[in-house]
């Protein structure tokens, strides 16, 4: 925490922005894309404050049999698992603040 202290928005190197990102901005403790194709978030944008949902991090097994069962586990409610934004879903669950269309985010896929 000590080391970047304040609140950050994390954006892909793929995001392509077009316009203000102010709305993506407001600081708070956490805040995920809410669009992810089969699954609840897309890590490709987030805000975090250091420390926050520090659980990803901590519950991380690594490779083996503690993450292919949790793996097995997220596959039976949702359609894929891929990386870190399906580990984050498993540990946090839904329910997660969010960002969608309203705050300017878009997919090139069609919106669910």
């Amino acid at each position: 925490m000590e080391a970047i202290g304040a609140p950050f928005l994390y954006v892909d190197l793929d995001v392509v922005l077009l316009d203000s990102i102010a709305d993506l901005c407001e600081p708070e403790p956490f805040r995920v894309w809410g669009y992810a194709h089969g699954e609840p978030y897309n890590t490709s944008a987030f805000m975090l404050t250091p420390g926050a949902r520090a659980e990803v991090w901590e519950r991380f097994p690594g490779p083996g049999p503690a993450l292919d069962e949790a793996r097995a586990v997220y596959l039976r409610r949702w359609q894929r698992w891929c990386d870190d934004q399906s580990w984050m879903a498993h540990v946090l669950g839904e329910g997660q603040p969010t960002w969608g269309p309203e705050a300017g985010l878009r997919n090139f896929r069609p919106q669910e």
